[in-house]
């Protein structure tokens, strides 16, 4: 079977837009306040669909038409802004990259789910406001092909004389 390797390019695209499914739960109001707290869940294909294991797995969260509603960048483990620049845990922004320090949250088996919990906070008053989330992540290619993998044997017998 030949293979392209431009095709796997594509295929990992396709397989990441494809294959995991991202939902937010619903809001959590916290007693005291204006805050409130969700649930970022990534859920990856299993085996009998396809699935494979996912390393560096990183939670993107973003308010959309927010009308002054900011959402708390997680303290267990580093976050960037959509420039890439480092943002410090704990702060109030619109958008955030987090990737988790925990081993296990950034990792996906085949099957897998994981989920983050996020704060946010809303001005006083009332309005709407949208939750979007997604994540990025790389096959994991230890997983996918096999590494020091033994070839057939070959074999041929002599005689000497």
């Amino acid at each position: 079977m030949a293979i392209n390797l431009p095709d796997l390019r594509r295929a990992v695209i396709l397989y990441i837009e494809t294959k995991i499914a991202v939902s937010v739960s619903d809001l959590t109001p916290v007693p005291e306040g204006f805050a409130f707290t969700f649930v970022v869940t990534a859920t990856n294909a299993s085996v009998a669909e396809g699935g494979i294991a996912l390393r560096n797995v990183r939670y993107q969260v973003r308010v959309l038409l927010g009308g002054g509603v900011r959402v708390v960048v997680p303290s267990a483990g580093a976050s960037i802004d959509g420039h890439g620049h480092p943002i410090a845990a704990n702060s109030q922004v619109e958008f955030f990259s987090f990737d988790p320090s925990d081993a296990n949250l950034s990792f996906l088996q085949p099957g897998g789910s994981h989920g983050i919990t996020v704060t946010g906070v809303r001005p006083p008053g009332e309005g709407g406001f949208n939750i979007a989330a997604s994540i990025l992540a790389d096959p994991d290619i230890d997983n996918l092909f096999p590494r020091n993998f033994r070839s057939s044997i070959g074999e041929r017998s002599f005689q000497i004389f």
